[in-house]
């Protein structure tokens, strides 16, 4: 433990109050996230835990793709899914259009791949509409445009996602 991450510890531990607790988690964050970057940044392979949102998916060879997801720490990056295409895959579901996954991946030199997904969520309603499939589809190539690379975009995801979801439920 960090002598940051042990003083926020501390804090809570005497205290009991739910924020010191906010706050040592918030420390904590910070030191994994600046650990990963540090990782990163000297070449080693890194495994990262994150939740978003596919908003393209591009097509490598007959099973592979690339996707460009959406995450709240990263903004938008770059991911090669090996195998997402397979018709009885894992990945096939989690990396399709406008899902909503916990994705596990690789980071080798700002380079991602995925590992794992599982599925949080998928608008169906969208899906199923053609006016709002393209309306949404717009929305990710708008925000795959405009959303940060490399630094956080949690307001960009968050707003997102409410879009999706009000047109999901035709609100």
């Amino acid at each position: 433990m960090k002598p940051d991450e042990a003083m926020a510890f501390n804090t809570f531990l005497q205290s009991g109050k739910i924020e010191d607790y906010m706050r040592y988690v918030g420390v904590k964050r910070q030191a994994q996230a600046t650990a990963a970057k540090n990782a990163a940044a000297a070449g080693e392979t890194v495994h990262i835990t994150t939740e978003a949102i596919v908003l393209r998916a591009r097509s490598v060879d007959e099973f592979d793709c690339v996707l460009t997801l959406l995450t709240k720490e990263r903004g938008v990056i770059s991911a090669y899914a090996r195998g997402a295409k397979k018709p009885r895959g894992t990945l096939r579901v989690p990396t399709e259009l406008l899902s909503y996954s916990c994705f596990v991946l690789f980071s080798n030199k700002e380079r991602y791949s995925v590992d794992r997904a599982d599925l949080e969520g998928v608008f169906m309603g969208v899906r199923g509409d053609v006016c709002k499939l393209s309306l949404a589809s717009y929305l990710c190539e708008l925000t795959a445009e405009t959303a940060p690379r490399g630094e956080s975009a949690g307001e960009y995801l968050r707003l997102l996602l409410n879009s999706l979801y009000m047109l999901d439920r035709d609100k």
